[in-house]
């Protein structure tokens, strides 16, 4: 099967020099890589957004159970506070 695709010069540029350095025999072989590339980002997207989902409605049940705290100016203090001690933790490491 003949595909004929259209490329920035960018993107032509890219397809050619991988196929000048030998890391693909052809410029077929880079669309194919690019497609299974693109392919499997898909599937690890379409789980990342199901699992986001996921939480999401377990934040609106605990809501909706009362389960939640108020988001006060002490609250963002104490926020701020673990995260310069982390911050300093990791510059200290």
């Amino acid at each position: 099967m003949t595909v004929t695709v259209s490329l920035t010069p960018q993107l032509e540029e890219e397809l050619n020099e991988r196929v000048r350095s030998g890391q693909y025999a052809s410029a077929s072989e880079v669309m194919r890589e690019a497609l299974r590339v693109l392919s499997h980002y898909e599937r690890i997207r379409e789980a990342q957004i199901a699992k986001l989902e996921n939480e999401i409605l377990i934040g609106v049940k605990q809501f909706e159970r009362g389960e939640y705290s108020e988001f006060t100016e002490k609250t963002m203090d104490e926020i701020r506070a673990r995260g310069m001690e982390r911050l300093k933790k990791r510059q200290d490491a």
